[in-house]
């Protein structure tokens, strides 16, 4: 019967997309054996099948021929092949499946040399999988076999086709659950993280502090209800708790801080141990004018310990010089050596506030000392009727200087600033796609290489009115132009949760070794099946109204969520 196992093949790419599984290879190689090798006596039973159903069920007459094209060949029907095979399907001269079959055997040329790759990736695929750890059952691994076989095209050899194969079939198959957690929720209590209503714990950031191969915590305390508090160090004990260590590892002064919207890092002194920075938001309340707070600036002192450092005096738009527990309304920072001299520049998130201070760079001279400055940036950050209120510096079009990402509020596009040499201005801007699920109220920007191409894309996770968390993904073509792709990587987006989120982090959150989405503050999380599609959507309700960092603190190999909830301590979920 193996004389008729490419037959079978061949059949499963045109009208499955995929390679054959064992069972299914054989049992058809029988059926076809039984009607001497008639392909068209078989493919109506062949094609009615409930995987197609899932698979393709929702796709027009035009795009299921197109699909087959896809399939087979990685290309569109030319217009006049589409026009025929539509015009057959409708009229019912032609099914689908009998359409697959004339496309196949209609092959040639560069068309003949691609099935024939992909027919022999396919049966290499099937014969390993009695060996490889992939589990070729459900939807999520016919995606996945789908997906990988997409690639393979007519420059493959015979080589390629075999280190193809066994990478693949060596893969886990995705996990579509979350595993449960043990939960403690007194892992470090402070006077300044429990029992008081109105108070959290908002920024949380590990490093191993005290170098003992453990990571421990920073945390950023926020309270609108008392003029500051201090950042606290969480040293880590190894048994899942901590203890307090800020006063030991940090010298001098222990800065306050009212609300801390966003804490970042980088080695800002030159000194190779990571530094921080605090971006303030300080009191937010609009009937007090929103005076915000001052930003933090934490730096090594090279001996395993901190200083809280100065930071350039903040002037109002009058010119006069703010006072110290007021200053940046900042809702952002992000950083990069904007200037190319080697060191770590930082931008400065403001969205004005009652001292009317936009958004600026602190310009780095390598050892930690920063000149604000702002003439370097376009008009439109430096405008008072505009607010953006998330950012990423990123080369965006690959001409090694980092240009300026921005989410803005409703009404104001999403933008990328292209770099000229340091040099920002309205006349080299793209306006990002708008998305077609929120009104670009930016929350957070992230990078990630979505499709694998080795170009970084963007996410942005923003919100409608605060009543929701929505994400956009992308995809960049090296040269500053996006597409936005998010319904092909999300494509069943939780459109019923009324509840936005605050941060998104890309990290494999259910152990099968692929990275997923999670929000923060909200819990909602995207799964991805393996092929770097998020396609199961969830919600934690575990995670739900906490601020948290999704680390490895008990090198166990696994990793765990430190979280701060209101009005309770820092606790630790540990993924079981």
């Amino acid at each position: 019967m193996a004389v008729y196992s490419n037959d079978v093949q061949k059949i499963y790419i045109a009208y499955y997309g995929r390679p054959a599984d064992a069972v299914g290879l054989a049992f058809w190689e029988s059926q076809l054996e039984a009607t001497g090798g008639n392909l068209s006596a078989i493919i109506g039973s062949f094609g009615a099948s409930s995987e197609f159903d899932t698979r393709f069920g929702g796709l027009s007459d035009s795009s299921l021929i197109s699909n087959i094209y896809q399939q087979l060949f990685g290309r569109d029907p030319d217009a006049g092949g589409l026009a025929f095979y539509l015009a057959e399907l409708q009229a019912e001269r032609m099914t689908l499946q009998s359409i697959s079959i004339a496309v196949l055997n209609g092959s040639q040329n560069n068309d003949l040399n691609i099935i024939n790759n992909k027919t022999a990736a396919s049966t290499l695929f099937t014969s390993s999988l009695a060996n490889g750890k992939f589990k070729y059952e459900g939807s999520a691994a016919a995606n996945s076999a789908s997906t990988w076989l997409a690639q393979i095209d007519e420059t493959y050899s015979t080589e390629m086709l075999t280190t193809s194969t066994s990478a693949f079939i060596s893969r886990p198959l995705a996990s579509t659950t979350i595993p449960k957690m043990s939960i403690n929720y007194n892992a470090f209590i402070s006077q300044y993280n429990i029992d008081t209503p109105g108070r959290n714990s908002s920024e949380l950031m590990s490093f191993d502090f005290n170098n003992d191969g453990l990571l421990d915590i920073l945390i950023g305390n926020m309270d609108y209800n008392v003029p500051q508090l201090p950042i606290e160090i969480a040293l880590n004990n190894g048994d899942g708790t901590f203890s307090d260590g800020t006063s030991t590892i940090i010298t001098g002064v222990i800065p306050d801080m009212k609300a801390p919207r966003e804490l970042i890092q980088g080695d800002f002194n030159g000194d190779s141990t990571p530094d921080f920075f605090f971006a303030g938001q300080g009191d937010d309340f609009e009937a007090r004018g929103a005076p915000g707070e001052q930003n933090v600036l934490l730096l090594s002192n090279g001996d395993g310990t901190w200083a809280n450092a100065p930071i350039p005096i903040l002037v109002d738009n009058a010119g006069a010089v703010v006072a110290a527990n007021e200053g940046d309304y900042s809702h952002s920072a992000t950083s990069g050596d904007i200037d190319n001299d080697g060191d770590i520049d930082i931008y400065v998130g403001n969205i004005w506030g009652i001292n009317n201070i936009p958004p600026y760079m602190l310009i780095n001279n390598g050892v930690g000392e920063f000149t604000k400055s702002s003439s370097i940036l376009p008009e439109t950050l430096q405008s008072l009727n505009k607010k953006f209120g998330t950012s990423l510096l990123f080369d965006a079009n690959h001409d090694g200087w980092v240009d300026i990402v921005v989410g803005g509020d409703p009404g104001i596009n999403n933008k990328v600033f292209l770099s000229d040499q340091g040099h920002f201005s309205d006349s080299s801007v793209v306006n990002l796609p708008e998305s077609k699920k929120f009104s670009n109220s930016g929350l957070d920007l992230q990078t990630h290489d979505f499709n694998n191409d080795g170009i970084k894309d963007i996410v942005l996770l923003g919100t409608n009115s605060y009543l929701d968390s929505q994400i956009q993904i992308l995809i960049n073509d090296g040269l500053a132009n996006f597409t936005d792709e998010t319904e092909t990587y999300i494509p069943n987006h939780l459109d019923n949760e009324i509840m936005w989120s605050r941060y998104l982090y890309i990290v494999d959150i259910n152990d099968d070794s692929y990275e997923d989405l999670i929000l923060e503050w909200s819990g909602k999380y995207y799964l991805n099946d393996g092929t770097g599609i998020f396609s199961t959507p969830g919600v934690n309700p575990l995670l739900k109204w906490t601020f948290f960092d999704i680390v490895n603190i008990d090198s166990d190999e696994q990793l765990e969520v430190v979280f701060a909830h209101p009005n309770s301590g820092l606790g630790v979920m540990d993924f079981m």
